[in-house]
């Protein structure tokens, strides 16, 4: 550390005036003028020369002139896969989307740059919308003169053993999750005819 940024910090009255003395310190470099800065803050003339020393004495533009970073972020290399990628395979969570980030391409990113990304692209946190699904007659009328109907005559027959199960109706109905997409993604929802046949004991 510059000795003369070290003796600046053991210049500084540290306790209940600490903030004054550092917001004092900030409109003299901010060229604030002198009167404003007494007016504002009620000091006297000592005691801006005495932070106006302070200031001279040091060079703060390191604070002013920091270069940028010239480093690329590593998922700018593969937006346009990873934008893609999610367009198909939008993640419920951030959490699944930094591990398909790793998983997919290799990348390492904590669940706070993943969301920085995704937001910076235009990936949002969306509620998935529903279209009705319906049953399809078409199908029905084949399983019944391909599958049933034929099964039925040979169990009159003796030839086969048919039984009928009741069904367990569960819920059926669309709840509607969240998803991180650029677009809404929408999913079928059942029909009111799908059940699921689970025999009992």
């Amino acid at each position: 550390m510059d000795a003369k940024f070290v003796a600046l910090i053991d210049a500084l009255p540290f306790g209940k005036n600490a903030c004054n003395a550092l917001f004092i310190m900030a409109l003299i470099i901010a060229d604030v003028e002198k009167e404003k800065i007494m007016a504002l803050l009620g000091i006297r003339n000592n005691t801006y020369k005495k932070y106006k020393n302070i200031v001279e004495a040091v060079d703060f533009s390191f604070i002013f002139d920091k270069k940028k970073s010239t480093r690329k972020p590593q998922l700018e290399a593969i937006k346009a896969k990873l934008i893609a990628y999610f367009d198909s395979n939008p993640p419920r969570t951030l959490r699944e989307a930094a591990c398909a980030i790793k998983a997919q391409f290799g990348a390492s990113v904590s669940i706070p740059s993943a969301c920085r990304f995704m937001k910076a692209n235009g990936v949002k946190r969306l509620k998935v919308g529903s279209f009705p699904s319906k049953a399809n007659p078409m199908k029905q009328r084949e399983f019944l003169n391909s599958v049933l109907l034929p099964l039925i005559d040979a169990a009159k027959k003796g030839a086969e053993s048919l039984f009928f199960a009741d069904a367990s109706h569960f819920i059926h109905a669309f709840h509607p999750a969240y998803a991180w997409s650029q677009k809404r993604v929408f999913t079928e929802t059942a029909s009111g005819r799908k059940r699921h046949d689970v025999p009992g004991p």
